[in-house]
């Protein structure tokens, strides 16, 4: 897909709910968000984030907690918290 509006449709006809990861004052921790089993987690990049297109179609906003006077992690780093902690969430195999 090479476009917001591409991969909104396609979420839309394939039925999943979009989240996305990102610091904002309406996200929700991530550790205590229950993922549907149809959610397609959306990750921005360093420097613009997720665009205000997706960010308006999702279900749901959550953040990773961090401790200290850090404010954002690596793209990399954030989607392999948030795909582990849906993975877990939703898979009993996962311990």
């Amino acid at each position: 897909m090479r476009t917001s509006d591409e991969f909104i449709k396609y979420c839309r006809e394939n039925n999943y709910n979009i989240v996305s990861v990102e610091i904002g004052k309406d996200s929700r921790n991530i550790f205590e968000y229950e993922h549907s089993k149809n959610t397609m987690l959306v990750m921005g990049n360093e420097g613009s984030g997720i665009p205000q297109k997706i960010l308006d179609r999702s279900i749901s906003k959550m953040y990773i907690p961090q401790y200290g006077g850090v404010e954002c992690l690596n793209a990399a780093v954030a989607g392999n918290i948030a795909i582990y902690d849906w993975i877990r969430k939703n898979n009993s195999s996962v311990s």
